[in-house]
């Protein structure tokens, strides 16, 4: 990311946003604020893959083989965020 490479570097960066429509309704560039619902992680232990390795008596340090498929389960077995309703744009000038 460029953004985050220059503020590693000590350089100020600022993201543009657009002017509120509900303020500035002939604003050409003005834009109705819009949020995401996204959809709640279910922490229900059916659908937490790594839930199944929680349990009294379990032990914590895996090797070689095991080691690996841990970590890759960790990392790729986690359910997708879903946007459920908002995003997006809406621009305040329609002509």
């Amino acid at each position: 990311n460029a953004a985050l490479t220059k503020v590693a570097a000590g350089q100020f960066v600022s993201m543009a946003k657009p002017k509120n429509a509900f303020l500035y309704p002939n604003a050409p560039d003005a834009a109705f604020p819009q949020h995401e619902i996204m959809k709640p992680i279910d922490f229900r232990s059916q659908n937490l893959p790594m839930a199944a390795y929680a349990f009294r008596g379990n032990r914590r340090k895996y090797t070689g083989e095991q080691a690996e498929y841990m970590k890759n389960l960790a990392k790729t077995s986690h359910p997708q965020m879903e946007v459920l309703a908002g995003g997006g744009a809406i621009l305040a000038a329609t002509k």
